[in-house]
């Protein structure tokens, strides 16, 4: 409140004009203004002086004005209209000129009627009841509370009414769920649905006919281990509880009775063969018919209470099993883990082939280690909160000890078989491991090897060919695998390869830098425009790498030169014997075809004979005048010249003969000839060369 005027109590305000002010907006507004030092309360009313007159606000049952501008923030102010206004309150709320009256259950759980003279009444009973605001008070007075922590325990219990909340409560229940499954029954405490529910889970557990042998079971797995129970005192129990139930039935509502009528154990005898006869008891302890005596001994074939307290805090299920944990050294694992989770685990989200065949960025995201995630897990995501759990977890992912489990976790693996690989490669994590899975290495040392040769690879393409940069070197590297690989490239592709190269070579984060040879010496290019400029300069100096058309943004790799070995090329398809003579045609059309495919180094040598075999001889004229054919001198045979010229010049050579004569002389040229020759159809017009001329 402005200026936190001090509050005088007087009977009525005399000496001066009077201004009623009937809003609270306005009244707080002219509070504002003015900044009084005192306010006064009389009755009906709250005033304060201007130095000209009062101005004054209705009271309404307000002890102070920090009150009611408190029940203005909770919503209290006309608190009167507000609950007129609300029709599904119906008979609850009842309001005359002055007074308002509610109905519902007070705290104790009894119907009442509120009567309130004041809306400052209503308010110092709701703050006093425990509601947070008016909103809550109205939604609890339309299921019938008065009582704000009621109100709120039945809303969490899933209740939609006073009555039935308070009628849950008395007999003990504090979640709808279970109440309303107990009214169906016919249970009226929680202590009989408790009883309901826990011998319904044992009658499933071990298929059981009746409710009154899970009944037994309860009992005697209440009883401690190693204790001893007389016949009489275990059917004393049993007859005591089963009668606390079922003496509420009678013939006129049996049909309810979810216990049953007992059949089966119904006098001290009966329950005496049960306990001989009754292989499901004996899990549970050991019947001495000579002494009357049953004895409660350890589930799980445990000798001794201590291992079997041990073994159960741990939540272990039998001996066998707590047994084989401590030999594989899980025994106090638990404590170890928590001690260092979270656990970093790494997630590949790449397929890694394992012969990456750099189709751009593939081998360069291989190498960063950009091939998957590191997730941060902890025990609870994976399903462990005990001993026995994890235990049974890495069992189950074939973990022979706890120690493999423990330096899997290290290694980023929750996986044997990663494990054991990355053991056996002696790698330091298991991104080690992907990405030397991804380069076909096995070990980490051939790995270190590999990128250590990368980065000397790099160091000398930029001394040998004078690059400025390892960036330029990448660059250069990238278009001299195109030109050897026959490859185009646009400049958006050559750019996001050349960021992932960046990332790989030149980044902290990455791994590749983080175990090579690193250098500062590296350009980042900041622009595609920049790496457009940069290739351009660079290929006017390297043009065997091929060319950069600025216009279509495309790299073409220069591909090898070919040699023709036209007059094989002539007698393709052609019957010599039967008098066919030899095309110049087919020279033509393979001429074309290597042209079509990007070849530009072509070379066509044939016999000087050949001029007088052929059918379209002016054709094959023109093919000479025009520099694309090259007939050999008479002396001179085509086939030497060509294999001699192929080697010099290292290019393919389109023919069908084997050239076996030459292979003979010199067994030298077997596997350059094995390589380099390029066999070919021509059928209907149309040449096929084998799989070692590749367009681009």
């Amino acid at each position: 409140m402005p200026g936190n005027p001090e509050l005088v109590y007087v009977d009525d305000i005399e000496g001066g004009p009077v201004i009623v002010v009937r809003k609270y907006e306005d009244y707080k507004s002219l509070l504002n203004k003015y900044k009084p030092d005192v306010m006064y309360a009389s009755n009906r009313y709250f005033y304060f002086w201007d130095g000209n007159k009062f101005y004054a606000l209705r009271r309404r049952g307000y002890k102070t004005f920090r009150d009611l501008e408190l029940s203005v923030k909770l919503g209290f102010w006309d608190a009167s209209e507000n609950l007129k206004s609300i029709e599904s309150i119906g008979e609850k709320v009842d309001i005359d000129y002055v007074k308002i009256i509610i109905r519902g259950y007070n705290k104790e759980g009894k119907q009442v009627t509120l009567k309130f003279n004041s809306e400052g009444e209503l308010f110092y009973y709701a703050m006093d009841s425990g509601f947070e605001d008016f909103n809550e008070f109205v939604d609890a007075l339309k299921l019938g509370f008065l009582d704000g922590e009621s109100f709120r325990k039945a809303l969490s219990g899933g209740f939609a009414g006073a009555s039935e909340y308070f009628d849950a409560i008395e007999g003990g229940f504090t979640r709808f769920d279970e109440y309303d499954e107990a009214r169906r029954l016919n249970i009226p405490s929680k202590w009989e649905y408790d009883l309901f529910k826990e011998l319904s889970l044992i009658n499933e557990k071990y298929s059981l006919k009746t409710i009154e042998e899970a009944h037994l079971i309860k009992i005697i797995c209440d009883m401690p281990v190693g204790e001893r129970a007389s016949l009489l005192s275990l059917w004393n129990r049993l007859h005591s509880e089963r009668t606390k139930v079922l003496r509420r039935y009678n013939i006129w509502n049996r049909n309810t009775n979810w216990y049953g009528e007992p059949e089966i154990l119904i006098s001290p005898k009966s329950l005496e063969e049960y306990l001989v006869s009754s292989k499901i008891i004996r899990k549970f302890g050991k019947y001495d018919e000579k002494a009357k005596l049953f004895v409660r001994i350890l589930p799980g074939g445990f000798l001794s209470e201590d291992e079997y307290k041990d073994a159960t805090s741990r939540g272990y299920r039998n001996r066998r099993e707590y047994l084989d944990a401590q030999k594989r050294g899980f025994i106090g694992s638990l404590n170890k883990l928590r001690s260092i989770e979270p656990f970093t685990i790494f997630e590949t989200t790449y397929k890694v082939s394992g012969t990456p065949n750099l189709n751009l960025g593939e081998e360069c995201k291989i190498k960063s280690g950009r091939i998957g995630e590191w997730k941060k897990l902890t025990l609870k995501d994976l399903g462990i909160s005990t001993e026995a759990e994890l235990y049974r977890y890495a069992v189950d992912n074939g973990f022979e000890s706890f120690g493999e489990f423990f330096e899997s976790l290290k290694l980023g693996t929750l996986k044997r078989e990663e494990y054991l690989a990355a053991k056996k490669g002696k790698f330091k994590s298991i991104l080690e491991l992907w990405i030397s899975k991804g380069l076909g290495h096995s070990k980490r040392q051939e790995l270190i090897q590999e990128i250590y040769a990368d980065y000397e690879e790099l160091k000398k393409l930029k001394e040998t060919y004078k690059l400025r940069t390892y960036g330029d070197a990448l660059v250069f590297r990238l278009l001299r695998t195109l030109q050897q690989k026959k490859r185009k490239i646009d400049l958006d592709s050559l750019w996001r390869w050349l960021k992932e190269c960046e990332y790989t070579y030149f980044s902290r984060e990455s791994l590749w830098y983080h175990l090579g040879r690193k250098s500062r010496n590296y350009r980042t290019f900041t622009s595609k425009e920049e790496l457009e400029k940069y290739l351009i300069t660079l290929l006017k100096r390297h043009d065997e790498l091929g060319t950069y058309d600025p216009e279509s943004k495309l790299f073409v790799p220069k591909l090898p030169p070919v040699i023709v070995d036209g007059s094989n090329v002539a007698w393709e398809g052609r019957d010599k014997r039967g008098g066919e003579r030899a095309l110049a045609k087919n020279i033509e059309l393979v001429v074309e075809k290597l042209k079509e495919l990007g070849y530009s180094e072509i070379y066509v040598f044939v016999d000087a004979s050949l001029k007088y075999q052929v059918e379209d001889r002016g054709l094959l004229e023109k093919l000479i005048v025009s520099k694309i054919v090259k007939l050999m001198p008479a002396e001179v045979q085509a086939d030497e010249y060509i294999i001699k010229y192929a080697l010099d010049i290292d290019a393919y050579i389109i023919s069908n003969d084997r050239y076996k004569e030459w292979r003979k002389k010199n067994p030298d040229l077997e596997e350059f000839i094995k390589t380099h020759r390029v066999t070919f159809t021509i059928h209907k017009g149309i040449v096929h060369f084998d799989e070692k001329i590749e367009g681009l």
